[in-house]
């Protein structure tokens, strides 16, 4: 048999673990031998038997203390026997020292059989004890184990509460945000729909003003066709008159028209002639035989004639005509009212037919400027016939340029291509010399087009600082370069006074700064504040001012800093967002010259 020591199981021979506590009996068992079952023996008194302990009783129970003195009495009394058997009369002494021998033997037997049976007790006692320590052991491991498992399971319960609340939370704030989406959709569709409107009603109001200007200028044309028709069945009227009296009137005396009075040098339209009457006609000598004849009978006066002038431009929109059908060539009229090229010759448009009095003349091309103008014979400053031309023409600007472009310019052009030939030359037979030039030429190529068309390179940040931002939204994001990532500054407000710090590996000029305002996500930048006005200040002590429009687009300022190797960027002013605080800037660049 093995004994655990640790919950005092016994186990069968051969076992290697504990049946009740699954411990390794190489470690913790210890073999003990079983003991042989004892033979029936007579039952004590009932004195003696109520006078053992129960200790005692399991003790002798198992070290069979009783089983051993009946036998020692037993093999006393059959030794006696034997040897009163065998001992004759005579030998009766050497019987007893015999049977005292063997008597000593036996209590030395008895005595060892004692002793042994005193440590198979303490060895049960000691097992007992064990026994009792590895239960109470086993006891208490149960009951921590109990504990362990409720608080276990309390903590399991608490962890589930907490995992089904933040569930609640996370399904909160997924429908608040869905709503918001939804919100912000139906904003933004309002808004659509609301600019269409705007659009559609800013197109009709357009149409319906453009009929309008239509149907004024043909309703001002036709009066004035019929105030011109009218006038002229008017004069027509007049001058039949006019005849059908000279025809039916007798014989009348001659008659002198008064010297007509000087013409107004500035008539107007609206001018009436003053009727003729009586006394304006003077009778000469009368014709013989003929009556004295009566004064005419004064007439309806005539309209006076109006000198031409110039006609006021109609009130008809460019664009109802259509493009011009002919290309302007130097010198000729373009009508201001159809935009049709007319010849220099012409006083009427060839295709509205209004006044060319005050029409724009085409000038020449720009390279056609430059070339020296023919004249015509005559006509050249200093010649016969227009030496006041050629004064006139030598002042200002336009008299230097033909001065320069007439004989001595001639001159002039000529020696420069002279020179330019021997200096072709010259560089071609001088390596040296060729390869200045070819410097000095470059460096003056990249200058010029530095000024006239500047190419630029992106400057690459290595790091950068915010006074605040959020843990998803780092201020690198803002110098990555990247369009779907953004920094958002955490600070309370709307993000005015908060400054991203941005640093460079060397000293740089900085020529342009592109700014993406706001977050990269649609949604979030309506939502979130954008910055309106940025303050830079770069490591050289240079400043500038940037004002950023309210839209998601690269916008581009051009600064002048130079060996800069950091810039702060302070937020002084900014576009408020619909329901958010957290201000947002996409990407911030820095370019320099080439």
């Amino acid at each position: 048999m093995i004994v655990c020591s640790n919950c005092g199981f016994h186990n069968e021979d051969g076992a290697r673990f504990c049946g009740h506590c699954r411990e390794f009996l190489q470690w913790t068992g210890r073999t003990v031998e079983e003991a042989s079952e004892p033979e029936p023996e007579a039952e004590p008194a009932a004195e003696d038997a109520a006078a053992k302990g129960v200790v005692e009783r399991v003790v002798e129970k198992l070290t069979g203390k009783d089983q051993r003195d009946e036998r020692a009495s037993t093999t006393l009394a059959a030794a006696r026997r034997i040897d009163a058997d065998a001992t004759p009369a005579g030998e009766e002494g050497t019987g007893e020292d015999a049977a005292a021998a063997l008597q000593a033997e036996t209590a030395a037997r008895a005595d060892e059989e004692a002793r042994q049976a005193q440590r198979r007790r303490q060895e049960a006692e000691a097992l007992a004890r064990e026994q009792a320590e590895a239960t109470e052991r086993a006891r208490q491991r149960a009951d921590e184990a109990e504990r362990a498992r409720r608080a276990a399971d309390e903590q399991a319960r608490k962890e589930a509460e907490a995992m089904e609340q933040a569930q609640r939370e996370l399904q909160a704030a997924r429908a608040a945000r869905e709503e918001k989406q939804e919100q912000l959709r139906r904003e933004l569709e309002a808004a659509e729909a609301a600019r269409k409107e705007a659009e559609e009603r800013a197109r009709a109001e357009a149409e319906a003003a453009e009929a309008a200007a239509g149907a004024a200028a043909e309703a001002e044309e036709a009066r004035r066709t019929a105030e011109a028709k009218a006038q002229e069945e008017a004069e027509a009227a007049e001058r039949a008159r006019r005849a059908a009296a000279m025809v039916a009137r007798p014989k009348p005396v001659a008659l002198r028209r008064p010297a007509p009075a000087p013409a107004d040098p500035f008539p107007t339209a609206k001018a009436r002639p003053v009727p003729e009457t009586a006394t304006s006609w003077t009778a000469t000598e009368p014709v013989d035989g003929a009556p004295q004849p009566t004064a005419p009978a004064p007439d309806k006066p005539a309209p006076k004639p109006v000198k031409p002038g110039r006609s006021r431009a109609r009130p008809t929109a460019r664009g109802s005509y259509g493009p011009p059908t002919r290309k302007p060539r130097p010198g000729d009229l373009i009508c201001g009212v159809c935009g049709e090229s007319n010849g220099p010759a012409r006083n009427f448009c060839r295709r509205c037919g209004n006044s060319l009095a005050e029409a724009e003349v085409a000038r020449p091309p720009w390279w056609r400027r430059l070339l020296p103008k023919r004249y015509a014979a005559g006509e050249r400053p200093g010649h016969r016939g227009a030496k006041a031309k050629g004064r006139a023409a030598m002042k200002g600007a336009r008299g230097i340029r033909r001065f320069v472009m007439g004989g001595v310019g001639k001159v002039t052009r000529l020696l420069m291509l002279v020179a330019f030939a021997l200096g072709a030359v010259g560089i071609s037979f001088n390596p040296g010399l060729r390869g200045s030039v070819m410097g000095w030429g470059s460096d003056v190529f990249r200058s010029v087009r530095a000024m006239i068309a500047p190419q630029f390179e992106p400057v690459l940040p290595v790091g950068a600082e915010a006074s605040s931002s959020l843990p998803d939204h780092p201020p690198d994001d803002a110098i990555n370069n990247t369009s779907n990532r953004w920094w958002a500054e955490a600070a309370p407000g709307n993000g005015e006074g908060q400054r991203l710090l941005i640093t460079f590996p060397e000293p740089v000029d900085i020529a342009v700064v592109g700014v993406t305002p706001g977050a990269a996500n649609p949604e979030e930048f309506i939502a979130q504040p954008r910055p309106r006005l940025l303050h830079l200040v770069f490591s050289n002590g240079t400043t500038a001012d940037l004002r950023i429009a309210d839209e998601h687009t690269f916008q581009t300022f051009n600064v002048t800093a130079t060996g800069v190797t950091s810039v702060e960027v302070q937020i002084i002013e900014a576009w408020q967002g619909q329901s958010g605080s957290d201000l947002a800037i996409t990407t911030i660049e820095f370019r320099t010259r080439r």
